[in-house]
């Protein structure tokens, strides 16, 4: 067992848990000397990489994270992709005003619920300071994951047809945004070889980075059939 039980029901409630100096300072170091250049901003989205493309220091990096994941999980975490994600100095994005749930982008290409958000876990492994805020640091809204299941139970009905397809995407995400009962975002604070495990429901975003570049890398995990809309709207 590497997570505790009370580790556990920390994740439940806030929708990540945060596992400090999990990966060593030889791979973080390696990671640092791969990682492509700025990748992340408006109109400029990472290259998703499938597993059998992972280079090696990612591929070590997963296998440590993977009992974790698989633990959170209560079944194996299979792996959906992943990716670099490098946040430039400056450019003037990034920051708490805005928020998103990965995936969700599905449903505006005509998809259904059952396929979001497409994954279980966001993993984000930090290879820089990020110790305070403005750095280019994730920002979490702790147990949003439960706000929006309880959004999905009283309000989805609206927004879907027969088919179970959204029939009105940019309404949907408007009238969710609006939810009063989704909490502020906050960065997440963490140092060179932290790793986060968080739900996939769980609303961010990613702060401005007045600092020096920030590389990052990040993995999807969980079986892309998420379950429906039964299923969004009951996080466990």
């Amino acid at each position: 067992m590497t997570i505790s039980p009370t580790q556990l029901a920390s994740f439940r409630s806030t929708g990540s848990l945060l596992f400090p100096g999990l990966i060593p300072s030889d791979l973080v170091e390696t990671a640092k000397r791969e990682a492509p250049a700025a990748n992340w901003g408006p109109g400029v989205e990472p290259q998703k990489i499938t597993l059998d493309a992972l280079p090696p220091v990612m591929a070590q990096m997963m296998a440590l994270v993977q009992p974790h994941a698989d633990e959170i999980l209560g079944e194996v975490a299979h792996f959906n992709h992943g990716m670099w994600s490098v946040h430039a100095t400056g450019g003037g994005f990034g920051g708490p005003a805005g928020w998103h749930l990965d995936g969700f982008g599905t449903l505006a290409r005509g998809g259904t619920w059952d396929q979001v958000p497409g994954f279980k876990l966001l993993v984000g492994v930090f290879l820089t300071d990020l110790s305070v805020p403005r750095r280019g640091n994730l920002m979490l809204a702790e147990g949003g994951h439960l706000a929006v299941a309880r959004w999905m139970r009283d309000h989805s009905a609206k927004f879907t047809d027969s088919s179970g397809k959204v029939r009105d995407n940019k309404e949907f995400i408007k009238a969710l945004r609006a939810d009063a009962n989704i909490p502020e975002r906050v960065p997440l604070l963490a140092h060179p070889g932290d790793v986060v495990l968080v739900h996939s429901m769980v609303p961010h975003t990613v702060d401005t980075n007045e600092g020096p570049p920030r590389p990052a890398i990040y993995f999807r995990l969980g079986r892309s059939d998420y379950g429906g809309l039964e299923k969004l709207k009951n996080p466990w």
